[in-house]
């Protein structure tokens, strides 16, 4: 066990890695894209600021009918997570971690007896890497085989 300490070391890592990289990204759907929110509008009939905002707005500084100041005050709204934000930061650590797994694969690979934890860290790593990618495969590949079946059925 403690001849093989770096190629441990460097597998642990890559499962980290791939786990970082796999588990946000099923656990946090990615959203649809937001729209960008619209310019902020003054209003020049009453005199002060209005704030629009989707239906909610905010006006400072007018006078209502009677004659006294409004000054509204915006409901606390806390935005949600933004989870494109959070997925990214789970990417970024992904991809730090795969990149330090992949520096100690190879020394390992020199300098200890056993290549196949290290190869295999390599391979967990290079997989953490391109996640995305390989997702995108089995969907295409998936695709093409299910064509393939439908196109079967009506050859003779």
């Amino acid at each position: 066990m403690k001849k093989n300490r770096l190629g441990i070391t460097a597998l642990l890592i890559g499962i980290v890695a791939l786990g970082l990289a796999v588990i946000p990204g099923l656990a946090m759907e990615r959203p649809e894209e937001r729209p960008e929110t619209p310019p902020l509008i003054e209003s020049e009939s009453d005199g002060g600021v209005t704030l629009t905002f989707k239906e909610f707005s905010v006006t400072w500084g007018g006078k209502s009918e009677e004659g006294e100041e409004v000054a509204e005050q915006a409901v606390n709204q806390e935005e949600p997570i933004d989870r494109n934000r959070l997925l990214k930061w789970f990417t970024l650590s992904a991809v730090c971690f795969s990149l330090v797994g992949l520096v100690l694969g190879p020394i390992s690979w020199a300098r200890e007896r056993q290549p196949a934890i290290s190869g295999s860290a390599i391979g967990v790593c290079c997989l953490a890497l391109v996640w995305q990618y390989v997702v995108i495969g089995i969907a295409v590949g998936v695709g093409i085989a299910v064509l393939l079946i439908v196109l079967s059925q009506f050859s003779p």
